[in-house]
């Protein structure tokens, strides 16, 4: 756990129900700014081949650290480790399902609103989503509509069809990778293969050299079975068939201009214009419509870019005038 002076951090193994896997848990670090006691929460949730670590870097924390910014603004976090990554249960990973997924982040917004972790309840939860825990956050909204506002990154209802085609190349089984190959998982676990997290995530001429070794050291799983239950969510259905046009609370699309999961020959110029434009049909009920924010130079892992900080600054600053959510 990254140490954060003036604030109180607990880990915590959060019980969940799954089916077919007895004594699950995810885990989950509780970060509260010492001396007040928030109302509001913000559940921090990784994206593919990531782990809580994403949200709280531990390299240059006070550029690419959001649990920094957001304790130094009087926000407490839950950053998680979602089902089957990390140090959250490894269930087999035909078990880590969309269902299985979205019900457990919904478990530990119920716990967090119950007081279940931490002794301290919370009257409000902010969502974060980064890549695919965008989408569940969609899902999340349309079954239990239990989240006080949104913010979603680095993922639209559309993806260009050459990015996929990099999936299927730069993916594989952790079986055939020397990280994870002695790990015990079995081979439904899937990676990046060595080396393809620049391709993927990063628009080099705003990137680190040293952020991106230590993105490949701090790699971790997903379950392929999960990626596939995913990927309809953002092949551009029709508006009115998205989970996403049930949600009914202020949210924020937040973009990399260079993200190459919309940006490039098959996809779209990523501006505040075009992605609202974009998108704004498949969030009709979110109250004055959504809000958009298209990062400059930046790629798919936003805070891991050169101008992280300014990113999460961005952020914060909705959340406090549009999240309606005080900290304090």
């Amino acid at each position: 756990m990254t140490k954060h002076d003036d604030a109180r951090c607990q880990s915590f193994m959060v019980p969940v129900t799954v089916e077919n896997v007895p004594d699950a848990r995810l885990y989950g670090e509780l970060c509260v700014p010492s001396g007040r006691t928030p109302s509001t929460v913000q559940l921090l949730v990784h994206g593919t081949t990531y782990n809580h670590n994403y949200w709280d870097w531990p390299e240059d924390p006070e550029v690419h650290s959001h649990v920094r910014a957001a304790l130094k603004a009087g926000y407490a976090t839950f950053n998680v480790d979602r089902l089957g990554v990390g140090q959250s249960t490894k269930p087999a990973a035909h078990l880590v399902t969309l269902d299985a997924t979205v019900d457990t982040l919904h478990q530990v917004i119920t716990q967090l609103r119950a007081g279940a972790i931490g002794d301290q309840k919370f009257s409000r939860v902010v969502y974060f989503g980064s890549s695919l825990s965008t989408a569940y956050g969609w899902l999340e909204a349309a079954l239990h509509n239990d989240v006080d506002a949104f913010v979603l990154t680095g993922l639209l209802h559309f993806t260009r069809p050459t990015f996929l085609g990099l999936v299927q190349q730069n993916l594989y089984s952790v079986s055939e990778d020397p990280t994870f190959s002695k790990a015990g998982l079995d081979g439904g676990y899937i990676t990046n293969r060595p080396g393809s997290k620049a391709v993927f995530f990063y628009n080099m001429p705003n990137a680190d050299q040293h952020v991106i070794d230590t993105d490949e050291q701090l790699k971790d799983v997903a379950s392929g079975l999960l990626i596939e239950q995913s990927v309809p969510l953002v092949l551009a259905q029709d508006p009115k068939d998205s989970p996403s046009r049930l949600i009914r609370v202020p949210t924020l699309v937040v973009l990399g201009e260079q993200d190459m999961t919309a940006s490039g020959p098959d996809g779209i110029v990523c501006t505040d214009e075009t992605v609202k434009s974009a998108e704004a049909p498949y969030y009709p009920v979110v109250p004055g419509g959504i809000d958009v924010h298209v990062v400059a130079k930046t790629g798919h892992s936003l805070p891991l870019h050169r101008n992280g900080r300014s990113t999460t600054d961005f952020i914060i600053d909705w959340v406090n005038r549009r999240g309606g959510a005080n900290p304090r």
